[in-house]
């Protein structure tokens, strides 16, 4: 008796425009063998990880073009402030807005005893107090 023969292709599209071909060919009538489920079984996984890679392409690009977006507000304010206190917060706030971070802050290191940091400038969560900083030697 002859078994019917069951063709099953799977295709799948890698972010990076890789396509994975498999090609399931089984010869059974109701059930799967074993060795057809495993690879039904790997096809299913690879899929599943390219819907990941996927996802995480589309992420790092939307970070991407946001820090991009970011940069360009930032390059219009660079040109239209008319006062360091202006430019040093519209940045502050374009990093937290735009770029989609927590907070953002600028401050001077002063060349004293206590080595201090005098802050001027910050946008989103407070700030933490950073009193101190470090020379690292060149």
């Amino acid at each position: 008796m002859l078994l019917p023969r069951v063709d099953v292709q799977v295709m799948v599209t890698h972010p990076a425009q890789t396509r994975i071909i498999a090609a399931l060919v089984s010869m059974a009538l109701f059930t799967l063998s074993s060795a057809t489920l495993l690879l039904a079984r790997a096809l299913f996984r690879m899929e599943e990880a390219a819907r990941v890679a996927e996802q995480q392409h589309a992420a790092k690009l939307a970070k991407a073009n946001r820090a991009l977006r970011a940069l360009s507000l930032c390059n219009e304010v660079v040109i239209r402030a008319s006062e360091e206190l202006e430019l040093l917060n519209e940045v502050c706030r374009i990093v937290v807005e735009t770029a989609g971070y927590r907070m953002a802050w600028v401050g001077y290191a002063e060349e004293d005893e206590a080595r201090t940091i005098r802050p001027v400038a910050h946008a989103g969560y407070p700030r933490r107090q950073t009193n101190h900083w470090q020379r690292h030697p060149a």
